[in-house]
């Protein structure tokens, strides 16, 4: 009957759903949950045709809304937020507008049914709130649509009110039509009747690339943190053809060397500040709780972490290959040994940092710690480099640097893990 397939929504940077689907049969009756802002009335308003996703669609019957948008509308009954009445007329002259084939008794009988019996012919604007709420629920026991989308019905409306509109609902439902509803008011009727699509739970991949968007965000936030080993690297780049001289052979045959060192340590600079911001402000125990795996969560603030300090590395590259003359064929293999061993020196370094979190001088202990675990990787991309410097085959090489990204980015996050929860309760003991 109505089909969700696969829906996305964003709003202002930030995504309410992601691969919504569910499909809705005659004679169901469904609650949308989740939080405020989760994206309820959205996704109403996507389901009525209001709105258009941001990826996937909405079917009736196979088909989508806008091939199908008379007929669909035809089967459809939408009360959102607004009741959709005017106020200068009264409640029997808004009944006859939507409802032309009803006669005045079946309009009152409706009126008298939403508890509006008295007051049909005073003028909209007269009446309280929850009596203009009313007016238009009084549409419930007029409309021939069989899909019946209702945000926050209850809304100002009395405890006899509520009882009144859910027993409707029961009987539209049980003739075989649909109902889906938001409220935060809890439905007096049995569970096995109610069906509920939850929009609170985050699938595990939309939280994983809200996290990256989220670091990458924070990072961009204090730019001076990025720059400072950018401007570190570059300065040490900088000063070797200035202290050595320009000859050409000395630098390509040191430039490899240069090259990796400085890339090591404005990573390490760059590298304490993974988990640091997280533990002091807090929210270092809200990404523990996530319904997220925390391996999962390592794994995506690396990411992010790379895309502000390692791409800018990789960007940079044809500038320092010029600085050190180097050829083409050079400046290729390095941007290679960047992009696989950058990422790496990320992976590598996460456990020390995640180790050493809670200490308020860590950072030598993290160069003690991650230093030598570098070692490999500096040995196989200086000499990847060293290699096209003579034009020698560098395939083994690069199939090590792999190997090694391959294996720091499995293992990696899972030590991160265990590492990050266990810091954080000594941390909190002291």
């Amino acid at each position: 009957m109505l089909e969700a397939r696969e829906l996305l929504c964003e709003r202002d940077e930030r995504t309410l759903f992601s691969g919504l689907s569910f499909t809705l049969n005659a004679g169901e009756w469904v609650q949308i949950t989740g939080s405020n802002g989760a994206g309820k009335t959205t996704l109403l308003r996507l389901l009525t045709g209001l709105s258009r996703p941001d990826a996937g669609d909405v079917l009736w019957q196979g088909q989508p809304l806008h091939q199908v948008r008379d007929s669909y509308h035809q089967n459809l009954l939408w009360i959102g937020h607004q009741p959709g009445i005017k106020t200068r007329l009264t409640a029997l002259e808004n009944l006859h507008f939507y409802h032309r084939d009803g006669d005045t008794a079946q309009c009152l009988e409706a009126l008298a049914q939403a508890g509006l019996a008295g007051f049909e012919d005073i003028p909209v604007n007269q009446l309280s709130a929850g009596q203009q709420r009313r007016v238009a629920l009084a549409r419930l026991w007029l409309t021939r649509a069989t899909l019946w989308i209702l945000d926050e019905p209850f809304t100002a409306i009395d405890v006899n009110g509520v009882d009144r509109l859910t027993q409707r609902m029961a009987q539209h439902t049980e003739q075989g039509g649909t109902v889906i509803l938001t409220t935060h008011q809890p439905l007096n009727v049995a569970e096995s009747k109610i069906r509920r699509i939850s929009l609170t739970q985050t699938g595990g991949r939309m939280m994983f690339w809200r996290i990256f968007r989220l670091e990458l965000r924070v990072a961009f936030r204090h730019s001076a943190e990025i720059a400072n080993p950018l401007w570190f690297f570059l300065i040490v780049i900088t000063l070797f053809p200035l202290s050595i001289g320009p000859e050409p052979q000395l630098l390509a045959r040191i430039a490899p060397g240069i090259i990796w060192v400085a890339a090591l340590l404005s990573s390490l600079l760059a590298l304490e500040r993974l988990f640091r911001d997280d533990l002091q402000d807090g929210s270092l125990e809200q990404l523990i709780l996530l319904p997220l795996p925390l391996p999962a969560v390592v794994l995506a603030k690396v990411m992010a972490h790379w895309m502000v300090t390692g791409l800018p590395l990789l960007i940079l590259s044809p500038l320092v290959a010029m600085l050190l003359g180097m050829d083409v064929y050079g400046w290729q293999v390095m941007a290679l040994t960047l992009l696989l061993g950058t990422p790496t020196l990320g992976f590598l370094g996460a456990p020390g940092v995640a180790l050493t979190v809670g200490l308020k001088r860590g950072g030598v202990l993290l160069s003690i710690l991650v230093l030598p675990l570098t070692i490999p990787l500096l040995i196989f991309a200086t000499a990847a480099m060293d290699a096209a410097s003579m034009h020698l085959p560098v395939d083994g090489y690069l199939a090590i640097l792999g190997a090694l990204l391959a294996g720091t980015a499995t293992l990696s996050p899972f030590c991160d893990g265990g590492s990050v929860t266990n810091q954080h309760s000594i941390t909190l003991d002291y």
